[in-house]
C-alpha cells in the first residue's frame, strides 16, 4: 500500500484549512497537521507498513543466539504501531507467539525467498524482553506463501501463522489518494489568488488568518497561530532536509495523481463548474501548490522516520514512554524537529 494516503490525503482543497509552505521552507496549519496526524495515527494502526532492513548475512552463532534468546519473558509487544503489555496481550498467547518464531528461526532460512514487493500484504511484529532487548519481524506474502523477515535481512518461509495475530486484507493495491469532496468548502477569492503565482508563505499569511477566524478564532489568535505555524513548518522542513529530498519530478507526479484521485471524486464536475464561475482554473490552482505538495512529501518522511522507531519498540523520548502512536509523533516534533 502507498504510505503518501496517509499523510497526502490532507491536501484535499475541500477539507478546509490546508497546510501550506514557502519557496525555501515548509510551513504547515495547525488545523490540517492535526488531520493529518488523525489519519497518519488511525492508518499506522490498519496499514501493514512495510519495513526496510539492511541484507547482511547473520553469522551461524548469531543466528543460535536469537533461537536461544526466545526463550526469554517478553514484557511488551508491538503489532505494527500498536504497543500492547503482555498482561493485556495475554501471557499464554505471547509465549505460543515466542514458539512460533523460535521454530521458524529453527527450520532454517529460505534459499531463494521471494523480494518484498509493496503491493501485497506486509505488517511487523516487535518482541521487547523484560532485559531490554529487541526484535523485529516483519511479514510479507508473496506467491501465496507467507515470508518473516529479520532485521539483519534473513528471510524465513511459511510463516502463515502471522495470520493469527494480524487481520490482512486482500483488498488490493491502494489508490494512493482518498479524495472526498464537501459541499461546505469555502472557495479561493480570485482576486487574491490573481496576486500569487504560487501558493508559498505569503499566500499563506493572507488567507489563512481569516478561515480561522470564522472558526471563532479572534483576529489576533488567528494570527498568532499562524505564525507559529510557519515557524514549526520551517523547522520540520529544514530537519527534513537534512536527511531527505524532495525534486520537482516527484512532486509533479503526486499532483498529477491526486488530481486524477480528484477527478474521480463524487461532486467533482459540480466543484469544477464553481471555481470556473469564480474565475478560477481547478487544476491550475493544484499546481500552484506545488509548495504544499513538497512540504508533505517531506512531512511523511519525518512521520515515517518515527512511525518505523516506534513500531521497533523505541518508545522512549527524553525519558517519558509513550504508549500510543499518536503520543509519540507529538513528542517526536516537539522534542526533535521544532525543539
Amino acid at each position: 500500500m502507498k504510505k503518501r494516503t496517509a499523510i497526502l490525503i490532507a491536501f484535499c482543497i475541500t477539507a478546509g484549512t490546508i497546510g501550506i509552505t514557502g519557496s525555501q521552507a515548509g510551513v504547515v496549519a495547525e488545523s490540517t497537521q492535526t488531520e493529518a496526524e488523525e489519519i497518519t495515527a488511525e492508518f499506522a494502526e490498519t496499514e501493514m507498513a512495510s519495513a526496510e532492513a539492511a541484507e547482511t548475512e547473520l553469522p551461524a552463532a548469531d543466528a543460535e543466539m536469537k533461537t536461544a534468546k526466545s526463550a526469554a519473558a517478553i514484557q511488551t509487544i508491538w503489532l505494527g504501531a500498536i504497543k500492547t503489555d503482555v498482561s493485556a496481550f495475554g501471557k499464554d498467547r505471547a509465549n505460543e507467539l515466542q514458539s512460533q518464531i523460535a521454530a521458524l528461526i529453527e527450520a532454517g532460512a529460505a534459499e531463494d525467498a521471494p523480494a518484498q514487493e509493496e503491493a501485497q500484504p506486509t505488517f511487523s511484529i516487535c518482541l521487547r524482553y523484560e532485559n531490554g532487548d529487541r526484535e523485529l519481524y516483519t511479514f510479507y506474502r508473496a506467491n501465496e506463501t507467507w515470508y518473516m523477515k529479520e532485521a539483519d535481512g534473513t528471510i524465513y518461509p511459511n510463516a502463515k501463522f502471522c495470520t493469527d495475530y494480524v487481520s490482512v486484507s486482500d483488498g488490493g493495491e491502494d489508490s494512493g489518494f482518498q479524495v472526498e469532496i464537501s459541499d461546505s468548502m469555502q472557495l479561493p477569492d480570485a482576486d487574491l489568488e490573481a496576486k500569487y503565482s504560487e501558493h508559498g508563505k505569503d499566500w499563506y499569511l493572507a488567507t489563512e488568518p481569516e478561515k480561522r477566524m470564522a472558526y471563532g478564532q479572534s483576529k489576533e489568535e488567528a494570527e498568532a497561530s499562524v505564525i507559529q505555524d510557519i515557524e514549526n513548518g520551517e523547522k520540520l522542513y529544514a530537519y527534513a532536509s537534512k536527511k531527505y529530498t524532495c525534486t520537482d519530478e516527484e512532486v509533479e507526479n503526486v499532483i498529477e495523481e491526486y488530481l486524477s484521485a480528484l477527478k474521480t471524486a463524487d461532486g467533482y464536475d459540480a466543484l469544477q463548474q464553481s471555481f470556473a464561475d469564480a474565475g478560477l482554473d481547478l487544476e491550475e490552482y493544484e499546481h500552484k501548490s506545488a509548495p504544499i505538495f513538497r512540504y508533505r512529501i517531506m512531512q511523511e518522511h519525518v512521520y515515517q522516520e518515527a512511525y518505523d522507531a516506534f513500531r521497533s519498540g523505541e518508545d522512549e523520548i527524553d525519558g517519558v514512554v509513550y504508549d500510543t502512536l499518536e503520543e509519540y509523533w507529538r513528542a517526536f516534533l516537539e522534542k526533535r524537529v521544532y525543539n
